[in-house]
């Protein structure tokens, strides 16, 4: 959603509470918050892999955490 969101376009599934529908117009600065519960390689997620490689996302540094490598499955 968040890959579809920021590339802008016709979205006509994805519409604000005040009837707005679309994804990210212009080139806005944006910011996307939270872990999204995907990690590029731990996992399995394709969703997080389109969206750091996503051309509007400045993929580095990318979020590290020490206690993330005793936690992942591999």
């Amino acid at each position: 959603m968040w890959n579809e969101y920021i590339s802008g376009g016709e979205l006509p599934w994805l519409c604000d509470d005040a009837g707005q529908c679309g994804g990210l117009a212009g080139a806005p600065a944006f910011v996307i918050a939270g872990d999204q519960n995907s990690d590029p390689h731990d996992g399995g997620s394709t969703a997080i892999n389109q969206l750091l490689s996503n051309p509007r996302v400045r993929a580095t540094p990318l979020p590290r955490s020490e206690g993330g490598l005793g936690v992942a499955i591999r």
